[in-house]
């Protein structure tokens, strides 16, 4: 054990006696009454001396060892310490993106609690396979993300051309000239993080996660080959002056594209013969698709599959995230299986077992 207060939280002084760690409220710590003896002691906990040394630290400054043994307590109790010795090393899939996904690993120090941790979830990362089926503006964006946020395999599916509508900031310049948008956008994820890989690996017959964008023209096709194919899978798409995010689908656990399709039939008996329409065929003009709520609609999206990929339970388990133009108000709606659909998410809880996720430890505040 080599003590480090987290290098990413800001230490910030309220007064000469008041040392405030980080500044989100969810994680924020305050440590008060710091007399100038215990102040020397917590500002030298920078990871370069194990437990030892750490207390011959406290006795050259005039801390007692008791009161040393405290302070550490205290500050691992409220989650602001970490070891050192356990600080990450390259991540072994991704040995020449350290450097770029330096940020990241910070952001995930702090979210998952550790260095170490960190490290670990974006290793989880570099390992996984997600495919992206559909490749214009917002599943585009989703795997520019994707691959920018350490994703070791991003495999766009998408044979169509591209046209000029598909431009967006994150995958399509407006001279994308290649002929299909999967080869347009396999390049612009090797330019955006070389270390990518476009295709499933040697062995593999299907992804982790799959991500499934309709573009205005739901096919049930896919959802269902995910669905006997046992692949988590995530819908997003643009819904004229809506996004939708959801619902990511833990197959057999949780509610499916297909659920929610006979629970609209339930409220509206005409939906059936709606979306054969939708499904048939584009409609007459050019389908509205607002570059911004596209590209917020594709974040959501992947903070979704990263968030299952580091041991979360994502927010649109059994639900929808909904973005409104004008201004991103945004809504969550809840769903739920339907007895109807044969996904099996309907069986009794006993033989689904519980649908659980590693929840972040709760954070007080203290001071003295």
């Amino acid at each position: 054990m080599r003590p480090l207060l987290k290098p990413a939280l800001r230490r910030l002084w309220r007064d000469r006696q008041t040392l405030q760690l980080g500044l989100d409220p969810a994680r924020a710590v305050l440590l008060g009454g710091l007399d100038p003896v215990t102040t020397r002691f917590v500002e030298h906990l920078d990871g370069t001396r194990d437990l030892a040394r750490t207390y011959e630290l406290a006795d050259r400054v005039g801390l007692p060892r008791a009161r040393a043994a405290a302070v550490l307590d205290l500050l691992a109790r409220e989650d602001v310490l970490e070891d050192a010795s356990g600080r990450p090393t390259p991540v072994p899939a991704l040995p020449h993106e350290r450097a770029r996904l330096g940020p990241d690993l910070t952001s995930l120090a702090l979210v998952h609690g550790s260095g170490g941790a960190g490290l670990a979830a974006l290793d989880r990362r570099s390992r996984a396979v997600v495919a992206v089926h559909g490749a214009g503006r917002v599943g585009a964006a989703v795997a520019g993300l994707l691959a920018a946020a350490g994703v070791g395999h991003v495999v766009p599916a998408d044979r169509r051309p591209v046209r000029a509508g598909d431009a967006g900031p994150v995958a399509y310049g407006w001279d994308a000239e290649r002929p299909r948008r999967e080869t347009t956008v396999r390049a612009a994820l090797r330019r955006l993080a070389p270390g990518v890989r476009c295709a499933l690996p040697a062995g593999r017959g299907t992804p982790d996660v799959a991500v499934l964008v309709p573009e205005g023209r739901p096919d049930p096709a896919p959802g269902a080959r995910l669905i006997r194919q046992r692949v988590p899978h995530l819908y997003a798409d643009i819904r004229e002056t809506t996004g939708v995010v959801g619902p990511f689908v833990l197959v057999g656990r949780s509610a499916c594209g297909r659920c929610l399709d006979l629970a609209r039939s339930d409220r509206d008996p005409g939906w059936p013969r709606l979306l054969a329409q939708l499904a048939a065929a584009p409609g007459p003009g050019e389908p509205p698709c607002d570059v911004v709520l596209a590209t917020e609609v594709a974040a959501r999206a992947a903070l979704q599959v990263l968030t299952f990929l580091d041991g979360g339970l994502p927010t649109t388990v059994d639900g929808t995230v909904e973005i409104e133009l004008p201004d991103g108000l945004t809504r969550r709606r809840s769903w739920a299986p339907h007895a109807r659909c044969d996904c099996g998410a309907t069986r009794p809880a006993q033989e689904v077992g519980p649908i659980t996720h590693a929840a972040p430890p709760s954070r007080t505040q203290w001071v003295a």
